[in-house]
């Protein structure tokens, strides 16, 4: 049966016991790992570091393998100065970072030595590495929302960037819990051609070569802790976006999942975003119907909802009191639970921000169609004001 609560995706999830067991390194030092230069041929042909843009943070982190851990990270040389550039390495960590990149003039090499804490000789290897510097790039604006962002107790969600253009594009993606509170989300990174980055991030930054894609993935779905909220989505223009859930049932729990199973939705379009967000909904035949919405304005938000049936009548509502929206933050509930007017029945709700000055006042929204296992989305509309 399904669960309905304010949550709006909750479900049961069996937790296993993870055991880690810490092994003697063995073999040299090797540096890079393999699976962290996609370009490794030797070392008169640099590694490609992630791309990067001036005016755009930047984080990668160097690895090593084999050898006796820890390992002690250094610059050997550059063509340009880190500092210079805003850049610098973390000695203990090989984290190569940047606040803000600052315009060096052009690409960067560098040649980096690691050395492990093997007695009593250590071991040490180096690697030279190219970074691609874009600049001239667009400044980023909102170009799209997902009100829902669900991660944890069997539940993920994968973030699809593209940017089909002949220009380098830069993106900036931001997480939020539902008090408007920065969400630190646990997540994996995958851009074609460069290592993957995995990180715990409330801001994640990303800079897009001409017709190139980047894949983001929670990676906690195993986890106990069910993390929600959402998450706002900037780009310099050319790039689209969107979300798939993803739902793990562990074995039993469905019939139509003896052996466990997933089913997964697709967030259905990007960047709806307005002061009145319409959204269909279908509470027939076993369907229930469960909405998201975000507050994306720092003007406090006044919504009400009217809920259209499939004999066009109409009912109004305010948003659930046990749901509250707040500035920044965003709530999720079931329709028929909260809009008795919408059981048992087709048709569209409309949410309007009354508080909306000079446009400001604007919202986004995402309704999930659930049945006993499996769930889609429904396109959300853009519309002037309620009909």
């Amino acid at each position: 049966m399904l669960r309905r609560d304010a949550k709006l995706l909750a479900s049961c999830f069996f937790a296993g016991i993870l055991l880690t067991f810490t092994a003697m390194a063995q073999g040299p030092l090797v540096f890079p790992t393999p699976s962290t230069c996609s370009t490794l041929t030797g070392t008169t042909n640099p590694c490609s570091l992630l791309p990067a843009a001036v005016n755009t943070p930047f984080s990668q982190t160097l690895a090593a393998s084999g050898g006796t851990p820890p390992y002690t990270w250094t610059v050997l040389s550059s063509t340009q100065p880190l500092n210079q550039l805003g850049l610098s390495l973390d000695p203990a960590t090989g984290l190569l970072s940047a606040n803000n990149l600052i315009s060096g003039g052009g690409n960067m090499v560098m040649q980096v030595l690691v050395t492990d804490s093997g007695l009593p000789t250590p071991l040490s290897a180096s690697e030279n590495f190219v970074l691609n510097i874009y600049t001239g790039l667009a400044s980023r604006a909102r170009t799209s929302v997902f009100p829902q962002i669900a991660a944890g107790a069997g539940w993920g969600t994968t973030i699809y960037l593209s940017n089909t253009t002949g220009s380098a594009a830069s993106a900036q993606i931001a997480f939020r819990d539902a008090n408007a509170n920065a969400l630190p989300l646990p997540v994996q990174s995958t851009q074609p051609g460069f290592p993957a980055m995995t990180t715990t991030a409330t801001v994640l930054y990303y800079v897009m070569p001409p017709n190139s894609s980047v894949v983001i993935q929670n990676t906690n779905s195993a986890g106990p802790t069910l993390l929600q909220g959402w998450a706002d989505v900037l780009t310099t223009g050319g790039v689209s976006a969107f979300a798939v859930f993803r739902q793990a049932f562990p074995p039993g729990v469905l019939s139509a999942f003896p052996n466990g199973g997933f089913t997964e939705g697709v967030s259905a379009q990007q960047g709806q975003f307005s002061a009145t967000v319409t959204l269909p909904f279908d509470n027939t035949g076993g369907l229930v119907t469960a909405v998201a919405l975000a507050s994306i304005s720092n003007l406090p938000p006044n919504v009400t909802a009217t809920v259209y049936d499939i004999n066009g009548t109409a009912t109004s509502y305010p948003v659930p009191s046990g749901s509250p929206l707040v500035t920044l933050g965003r709530t999720a509930f079931t329709l028929p639970d909260n809009f008795p007017a919408s059981a048992n029945t087709r048709g569209f709700v409309v949410f309007q921000n009354m508080n909306n000055v000079n446009g400001q006042g604007t919202l986004s929204g995402l309704a999930l169609n659930f049945n006993s296992g499996v769930f889609v989305s429904f396109p959300a509309f853009e519309s002037a004001t309620t009909q």
